[in-house]
């Protein structure tokens, strides 16, 4: 038997199998991460706007216009969650567009060599 042949293996395994996870899995688990973190963003924004009902509601309820504050800070909450809702939805097609182009063989042996130093240790 060939010495070294289940390293040897291993490490074809190790580098295949994370070549083809960084190319198909890791694009898919970035586009549900993205649009997680931009639900959870929006559930946040709201929370963020429990101060301008509340403040508003009386004076809806006494059929006056709330205060100028009140809309100013709706206004800043939702600019802030829009900002943020960009800036999320670009770096998450940047990471994609990155997963997807890296070189499979790159990877392969990057992992291949952690593999054998770790075997080598």
């Amino acid at each position: 038997m060939i010495p070294f042949l289940r390293e040897i293996v291993l490490l074809l395994l190790v580098g295949g199998g994370s070549a083809l996870f960084v190319r198909f899995v890791l694009p898919v688990a970035l586009q549900v991460a993205s649009f997680l973190l931009v639900e959870i963003l929006s559930v946040l924004a709201a929370i963020a706007l429990l101060p301008d009902v509340i403040m508003a509601a009386p004076a809806r309820r006494r059929s006056t216009v709330p205060p100028r504050w009140v809309y100013e800070y709706g206004g800043a909450v939702g600019a802030a969650a829009r900002i943020v809702r960009v800036a999320l939805r670009l770096a998450s097609r940047g990471l994609i567009r990155v997963a997807r182009n890296v070189p499979l063989g790159l990877v392969a042996a990057i992992a291949a060599g952690i593999q054998l130093l770790s075997v080598l240790s």
